[in-house]
Order: structure tokens, then C-alpha cells, then sequence
């Protein structure tokens, strides 16, 4: 069974990454893990025992917060509950703590909402693209405008690079869906021209279910501004992509991936694995 962590801070934005984790996990049988992260700074007079005694009463009163929370949203959905649990910590850098506690549960997949973020946020980031630009467990990004429906389309935009071990993770991910999946590849020349390795792996897998697609590259245009606009056109349940994170933070900065450039503005939940 799958393991999904559903971060919240119990926003009505937050609900978003809620909604469609619960439609996620309908249709694949996954374990859901609601989790809270809460920060408590501790005043220098205070003793241990005192100290500890706070958190202990600060955590008990969220872990009822969430489990209240988490409850509404499904008594709304009038969807059956699937397996889940719900966890609050305290910590003080919250993404840290949220790849720590997904690594320490095996999670498969960690879930969230964003609203995406004005000059300022993107500057100094979101929550979402900092684990977009550092976790290593796949991140599901989910606008706040996300209203659950099913999910029975995939789009995967795939630069060819690894396409087969980026293929066999996105196939892993989609075949508990049986979902629609649309590999895209972007490119540059008036004609795609793919390797025979690269053949031999469309050949392979290209089937009623998986279709793969060349699309020569506007220049007039960003890639992520004609992924946006193909966005529209092809209305996908989620977007896939893989990013690389093996970059500095001022490399990061300057020259943001497409998947955390996506993440400030979009309209479609996004699935994003480490290259």
C-alpha cells in the first residue's frame, strides 16, 4: 500500500492539497498521513519540565485541531474515510521537519496546496518550491482552486534525457489510476529526432493508455509559458515533471526549474519526482 503525507495548517487553502489527496487515495488504495507542523518558541526562564509540559499541552490541543479539521472535510466530500491517521510536531524549520517525518514513514509521496506567490514570496520561496528544490521524496503540488473530480488523466513532459527510468515512475505512479497518460517532449529542431534508444522505449511502451507526443518549441515563448498554454488545451488531471536539484541556491535563484516556476503560477495539480 502507498503512503501519502498531507501537510495542512488547517487554511482554508491548505484544504485543496486535502481534497485531492482524498481522491488520490480512493482511487489507489493509499494510506492517507495528515500532518501539522507546529512552531513554539521557548521563553529562556522556563525549566525543562515546564518547557516540556507546554508542548505536550500545545501539541495534544492541535492533534484535535487536525483530526476535527480533517473530519469536516470528509463529512463535505460524502466521501467513505480510507485509512488514515493524523500527527502533529513541533519544530521550527517546517520544511526540513515535513522531508524528515515523510522519510521516517516511508511515505511515497508528500501532498500540499499552494496559492502561488507574489515577487516578494518568490524571491524567498514557498513551502512548496523549497521541497520542490530539495526533497527527495516526489512532491504533489495542488492550487488552491483544486475542486475534487477524478483523476483519469496524466500529463508527463519528459526532455528525453532518462526517459525509461523517468517512464517506469510515472507508469508506478499511474497504474493503480489506469489513468490516460500523454508523454510530451519539447524540442527545439523542425523534426524531432529521438535515438533508437529512445524509439525502442516509445515502442515499448506506447499503447491505447500511454501516448507519446513531439512538440517543436515556440521561441516566442518561455517552455513554461507553452507548457501553460498547452496546459489549457490538453486539461490533464495532474502534470508531471522532473526537476534537478543538484544546483546551488543562487543557481536556483537565478534560473529556477520549470517545476518551481510552475509552482507560482498554476491552475493544475503537479506531481514533481527528483531527477
Amino acid at each position: 500500500m502507498k503512503k501519502i503525507l498531507v501537510t495542512t495548517d488547517f487554511s482554508d487553502n491548505s484544504k485543496a492539497g486535502i481534497r485531492f489527496a482524498i481522491q488520490l487515495a480512493s482511487q489507489t488504495n493509499s494510506e492517507l498521513v495528515f500532518y501539522n507542523v507546529i512552531k513554539i518558541l521557548k521563553p529562556s526562564v522556563w525549566k525543562q519540565i515546564k518547557w516540556e509540559n507546554h508542548v505536550k499541552e500545545e501539541s495534544d490541543k492541535k492533534l484535535l485541531k487536525l483530526k476535527n479539521f480533517i473530519h469536516s472535510i470528509y463529512k463535505n466530500t460524502s466521501m467513505k474515510k480510507p485509512n488514515y491517521r493524523c500527527v502533529v510536531e513541533v519544530e521550527t524549520i517546517v520544511d526540513m521537519q515535513i522531508i524528515a517525518f515523510a522519510q521516517t514513514i516511508q511515505a511515497n509521496y508528500i501532498c500540499m496546496s499552494t496559492k502561488g506567490a507574489g515577487n516578494i514570496r518568490k524571491i524567498f520561496g514557498t513551502n512548496a518550491a523549497s521541497l520542490i528544490a530539495t526533497s527527495p521524496i516526489p512532491v504533489i503540488v495542488v492550487p488552491q482552486n483544486y475542486r475534487r473530480k477524478q483523476i483519469n488523466s496524466i500529463w508527463f513532459t519528459s526532455d528525453y534525457e532518462n526517459l525509461n527510468s523517468e517512464l517506469s515512475k510515472v507508469l508506478e505512479f499511474n497504474q493503480p489510476l489506469n489513468s490516460k497518460l500523454l508523454v510530451t517532449h519539447y524540442h527545439l529542431l523542425n523534426k524531432s529526432e529521438n535515438n533508437d534508444t529512445i524509439t525502442s522505449i516509445i515502442a515499448k511502451n506506447e499503447s491505447e493508455n500511454v501516448e507519446f507526443k513531439s512538440v517543436k518549441r515556440n521561441i516566442n515563448y518561455t517552455l513554461v509559458e507553452q507548457i501553460q498554454a498547452d496546459i489549457k488545451k490538453v486539461k490533464p488531471s495532474i502534470l508531471v515533471l522532473f526537476t534537478k536539484q543538484n544546483r546551488s541556491w543562487l543557481d536556483r535563484w537565478i534560473l529556477a526549474s520549470t517545476a518551481t516556476e510552475l509552482v507560482y503560477d498554476m491552475k493544475t495539480p503537479m506531481l514533481v519526482f527528483k531527477k
